[in-house]
């Protein structure tokens, strides 16, 4: 569980009253138990850097930037690498870099894995510089006839919005749902079996009174064993934390519900929501006063 979640439920479980703190401290021992986030693949001393940061000559941010881009093209090469995977290292090592760095990467990850890059894009779009600018939109569509679109729909819509890798229909997911009686804080768990025995999901902390979307997270290569034991773990928490399962559109539909309380408030969505959200949503079409992005020349 990564360690500012840990931190923050500690925190919940000591100072909330009840019986809010039950189910913080309930949830900590629960997620205690999770794999952790799916880790990328080693680097090999052999892999190829991309040339604008390669020679004894490059500055130093060059070279600080050198390593992430040999790990992440690493994975974008590996053929059991996911989307999700190149978006966590898109995430961790590249997003809080400048455009100007960022932008020959993305153009190389959407020639070279145009089928994994879509969280990265939504990263871009909702989290990064880029997000409006004309040399981004320039990318995709040189790289793709049109646009994967960034924004997304909850619960799913249909739709014959471009997409680069299709969402997990929702009879193929399976959700459950850990609450306690008298808040609004939610955690969901949504699986899919993406081989048979290895399983993609994804965990979203929830408030829906105050902080809508608080926290996601997941692991995009697990073995059943494994996502057996977390699901266990919450079902033995009752009768202080009701455990039950639900149907994916139900889930979707709470995601929905969570992020409209985000939109009102003017809370910030976390960044990891635009790497799993593949599991509950669907593309959307953009804002209203975003629609024209295409034509205006001046970005």
């Amino acid at each position: 569980m990564p360690a500012d979640v840990r931190t923050v439920l500690h925190r919940l479980a000591v100072t909330l009253p009840e019986p809010q703190s039950r189910l913080a401290a309930a949830l900590l021992g629960g997620l205690e138990s999770l794999p952790s986030p799916t880790a990328p693949p080693p680097q090999t001393q052999g892999a190829q850097i991309i040339s604008l940061h390669e020679g004894e000559n490059a500055s130093a941010g060059e070279k600080e930037v050198a390593a992430p881009i040999d790990h992440l093209m690493q994975a974008v090469r590996d053929e059991e690498s996911t989307p999700q995977e190149v978006g966590l290292l898109w995430l961790e090592h590249f997003l809080g870099r400048p455009a100007d760095e960022r932008l020959p990467v993305l153009d190389r990850l959407m020639a070279e894995a145009p089928s994994r890059c879509c969280p990265v894009l939504r990263l871009e779009w909702h989290w990064g510089d880029l997000a409006g600018d004309r040399r981004l939109l320039d990318l995709g569509q040189r790289h793709f006839s049109d646009f994967p679109t960034p924004w997304m729909a909850f619960p799913r819509e249909e739709g014959s919005h471009p997409v680069v890798s299709a969402a997990p229909p929702y009879e193929e997911l399976e959700a459950w749902v850990a609450s306690a009686d008298g808040t609004g804080n939610l955690a969901l768990v949504l699986s899919h079996e993406v081989t048979p025995g290895r399983h993609t999901f994804a965990v979203l902390m929830l408030d829906l009174w105050v902080c809508g979307i608080e926290d996601v997270w997941g692991n995009a290569r697990v073995d059943s064993s494994s996502l057996v034991r977390v699901l266990s773990h919450f079902a033995s928490l009752e009768p202080e934390v009701h455990w039950r399962r639900i149907r994916a559109d139900h889930a979707a539909g709470l995601i929905q519900r969570a992020h409209q309380i985000n939109e009102m408030r003017c809370l910030i969505v976390p960044p990891e929501l635009w790497i799993w959200c593949d599991l509950f949503s669907t593309p959307a079409d953009p804002p209203a006063a975003l629609r024209d992005l295409r034509s205006r020349p001046d970005r």
